[in-house]
């Protein structure tokens, strides 16, 4: 997914081990990407942010898993 605007439609029917670029995932966590960053970079915020990997370019991606489970949303395939 690559789009300016991420449809949120689409972005909820990925399965959990998909994975996301940060204006997505903010688009799916309906927060702007820089809060989602600040999350991610300020230490005293780090407990607030969704598990990120890093891939071997530094960009940084989430799992949908990861932020269904950062917004207490049922994992795909759970009741």
């Amino acid at each position: 997914m690559t789009t300016e605007n991420p449809d949120l439609d689409e972005l909820h029917s990925l399965p959990d081990d998909a994975v996301v670029n940060v204006r997505e995932a903010a688009a799916f966590c309906r927060l702007s990407y820089k809060t989602l960053d600040a999350y991610r970079s300020n230490a005293r915020m780090k407990h607030r942010s969704p598990k990120f990997v890093r891939t071997q370019t530094r960009a940084i991606r989430y799992r949908v898993g990861d932020l269904r489970a950062f917004l207490g949303l049922p994992l795909k395939g759970e009741g």
